[in-house]
């Protein structure tokens, strides 16, 4: 399904305050290959880059908006399968692009678009974070809105983390009622399981604000990315390392890559080796179940 509005445009390199872009490719090019930047209105920097990962399906149901004009950023994950979900998911950068300062109302849009498209609400939906930048006076703060288990974390300068997003998801509230631990959740079958989602008959999200400063690091990623590689493996990967976030969008890409290439023999090893719940981490050293999935990645630097 196509995106039916002309003002989105997919492009390489954007240079335009003023430009918007979806990105989500459906070629054979991995997620190191997709970067692109643009700077925003309030002068911070945006990389963003997307893929439909390895041995996965053969649409990428992810979706990213980049809107420079509004200070925004939106990662979507369509859920589902095939293209009712990437339409989902389009649905929700769409309705952003119309209402970019109001989620409310971008969300109520997304929703609409659905139903027009004749999404199925038990069957297709989409989850969602959006971060955008707002000035105030001197400082600038975050206004993060989201649904499901697309991740915002937030990094110091040193790439340490600050905060990060809690999921909307069967085992984060597994996790709340002190039923398993963090830890048991990373292997849980139920990781996959999200309590809220935009779909055609609902748009249930969370919304908040986070004070930035100048240095630091946001990254929003969907679970193609976090759920192979947790946040705090990549925070004792890049953190004090002068990395830019162009090498850590590649230094990502390729230890998930090997993770969705080795899924299978990883989980084999780890089985006969006792099992995830024994070892405490499976056989290639990393704590979350391998799997293959969609992968979508934004970072924002704040000047």
């Amino acid at each position: 399904t196509q995106i039916r509005n002309s003002r989105v445009r997919a492009s390489e390199a954007l240079n335009e305050v003023n430009c918007q872009t979806i990105i989500s490719p459906d070629d054979t090019t991995t997620l190191a290959d997709r970067i692109v930047t643009c700077t925003t209105n309030s002068g911070d920097k945006i990389w963003a880059a997307s893929d439909k990962g390895i041995g996965y399906k053969p649409i990428n149901e992810d979706c990213i908006l980049v809107h420079p004009e509004y200070n925004l950023s939106v990662v979507t994950d369509g859920m589902g399968g095939g293209d009712k979900a990437k339409f989902a998911a389009q649905c929700v950068s769409l309705g952003f692009i119309d209402f970019p300062n109001d989620p409310e109302k971008a969300l109520k849009k997304a929703r609409q678009l659905m139903k027009e498209g004749k999404i199925d609400s038990k069957k297709d939906g989409a989850c969602f974070a959006s971060v955008r930048i707002v000035n105030d006076g001197s400082d600038k703060r975050l206004e993060i809105a989201k649904a499901g288990d697309v991740k915002v974390i937030i990094f110091d300068e040193n790439y340490r983390i600050i905060c990060e997003s809690k999921d909307d998801s069967a085992v984060q509230s597994f996790i709340d009622k002190g039923d398993i631990s963090f830890d048991q959740s990373l292997y849980s079958p139920f990781a996959s399981s999200v309590t809220q989602y935009i779909s055609s008959d609902r748009s249930t999200f969370s919304l908040s604000n986070q004070s930035v400063k100048k240095g630091q690091k946001i990254m929003i990623a969907t679970d193609g990315v976090v759920g192979n590689i947790i946040p705090k493996e990549i925070e004792n990967i890049i953190s004090g390392r002068n990395f830019t976030p162009r090498e850590i969008i590649t230094i990502i890409s390729n230890f998930t890559n090997q993770r969705m290439e080795r899924a299978m023999q990883t989980y084999q090893e780890t089985e006969l080796m006792g099992g995830r719940h024994k070892t405490g981490v499976f056989s290639d050293g990393f704590l979350s179940f391998p799997h293959s999935d969609n992968r979508s990645l934004v970072i924002i630097e704040i000047n």
